[in-house]
């Protein structure tokens, strides 16, 4: 075995490290690791002298020099290694605990049921229960205004949720990766003059009527609208407000004429008066979540890397959800 030059670093430095990135700050890495950010910084300088590298810029204000969470090359390069080094090991020590445990580990994942399931998560899931035969595999499909209490009070070990659910997630407990992409959608009516067409330019959209939401659980559809709106420079009006986007669907039914902006994968009605016709230039989709800490990081773990790369989808596109 080699002989470590790294015997004046320790594992919390290297952890404090990480977590400064992550968090994009000393200040909420001290949060998260209930340490002080004095104490955070003070790890960091004393990494850095064991090390005798710099790994954040620091910016020279008259006398004193202060120091951001913006990483050197050197650091970048760390911080890709260390990163997954770090997750290794605590994947090797779940993996023996698992083992030694002899018990059959439960994995519970929730998923909205409003959602076209078949066309993403199902097929995640067939790759996930056969990679692991060893894990007990729950799944519950449940309305998205549920799934996030449920993860956060360990009903779920992971949830898949429309990305309007980023508003309501703890980035600090949990983190966050897209489990399906596509262009953004509106729903349109057969009346409407935009049902004809195959893909809308956001400029088709000014004047058009939006539908407004009230489900009594939070503001986030109409938060992504306004945010949809400021990103395509539109001016669009809105009409009556709906409790939810079933409302909308039994609204499109009585031929109430407005627009509703959801993603690729909403269920609609199948009556065929409606279709989603894709905005140009945008994206949304369905997040996969999990919380930081956990009793099944490893089988998680093994469920993330199975998420498809999402690159090329979003290739020359604005997300609508700063993810």
């Amino acid at each position: 075995m080699k002989t470590t030059i790294l015997q004046e670093v320790s594992i919390q430095q290297m952890l404090c490290f990480i977590k400064v990135v992550e968090l994009n700050g000393f200040n909420a890495a001290g949060n998260n690791m209930n340490m002080t950010q004095s104490s955070i910084s003070k790890s960091i300088a004393n990494l850095e002298e064991a090390l005798g590298i710099a790994l954040f810029v620091s910016e020279k204000r008259g006398n004193r020099e202060f120091r951001g969470a913006e990483l050197t090359e050197q650091g970048k390069y760390l911080y890709e290694k260390w990163s997954q080094a770090l997750e290794n090991i605590d994947d090797a020590y779940l993996h023996i605990k698992n083992v030694q445990s002899h018990e059959r580990v439960n994995v519970n994942i929730g998923y909205v049921a409003t959602s076209e399931t078949e066309t993403y998560f199902w097929r995640i899931m067939n790759q996930y229960t056969e990679q692991n035969d060893n894990l007990s595999i729950t799944t519950e499909g449940l309305v998205r205004t549920e799934l996030v209490s449920r993860l956060m009070d360990d009903t779920f070990d992971v949830i898949f949720v429309p990305d309007i659910e980023y508003y309501h997630i703890d980035k600090n407990l949990c983190d966050i990766k897209y489990a399906a992409v596509g262009d953004v959608q509106v729903i349109v009516s057969k009346e409407s003059p935009l049902y004809q067409k195959k893909y809308i330019k956001p400029g088709e959209l000014n004047g058009e009527l939006f539908f407004l939401f009230d489900d009594g659980y939070s503001d986030s559809q109409n938060t992504v609208l306004k945010r949809f709106i400021e990103l395509s420079e539109i001016t669009p009006c809105f009409k009556t407000i709906k409790k939810n986007s079933h409302n909308v669907n039994n609204a499109f039914l009585k031929g109430e004429k407005a627009l509703a902006l959801i993603d690729d994968f909403f269920t609609l009605d199948k009556s065929g008066r409606t279709k989603k016709v894709p905005v140009k230039g945008f994206y949304n989709g369905i997040l996969c979540v999990w919380k930081k800490k956990t009793k099944n990081k490893e089988h998680i773990n093994s469920l993330i890397r199975l998420l498809p790369d999402h690159t090329e989808l979003t290739k020359d596109k604005k997300p609508i959800i700063p993810v």
